[in-house]
Formats: C-alpha cells, sequence, structure tokens
C-alpha cells in the first residue's frame, strides 16, 4: 500500500510508533526508524523473512519494513509494507 496523505476516508494512516504522512525525520527516528537506502527513505520495523535473500545484501536474509519517503525533513509517504527482497 502507498500512502501520500495523513488520512485515508477520515482514518489516520500511522505505526504503531504514531508515524504518518507529516512527521518529521526527527519523530521517525526517535521512534526506531533507520537510514534506508537513501538519504531520502527511512525504514520503520524492520524485520528479517527467513526464506528470502535480499537484493540489496548480497547473500543476507531479506527484510521486510515500512518505508518512510522524505521531502526535505518530512515523512511524505509511506509503503507499507515494503522489502528488499522482491523485485517491483
Amino acid at each position: 500500500m502507498f500512502v501520500s496523505t495523513p488520512t485515508v476516508a477520515g482514518h489516520p494512516i500511522v505505526t504503531t510508533g504514531g508515524i504518518g504522512v507529516g512527521s518529521t525525520r526527527a519523530e521517525a527516528l526517535a521512534a526506531g526508524a533507520v537510514e534506508g537506502f537513501d538519504a531520502t527513505e527511512l525504514r520503520l520495523d524492520v524485520r528479517d523473512v527467513p526464506g528470502t535473500t535480499s537484493l540489496q545484501r548480497a547473500g543476507e536474509t531479506g527484510r521486510q519494513y515500512v518505508m518512510l519517503v522524505l521531502e526535505g525533513d518530512s515523512v511524505a509517504a509511506m509503503h507499507l509494507p515494503a522489502d528488499d527482497f522482491s523485485d517491483i
């Protein structure tokens, strides 16, 4: 699912840590987010997915996470879930 607004049909879309579109980079990092593939991405709630192989980290187990897409220092969109083992 790709979310680019703070609410869908009037319902707020936030992670279990309260992060959503409009949150700041600092808030996401405080909620446990880690740096992603580049400076425009943070990853939250990262978990290994046994039986998969990462396309970004050769030879390692794939991971699933909530991708936070940044514009400047704000979350502009979220991919729920995202991963590093499947191709587009």
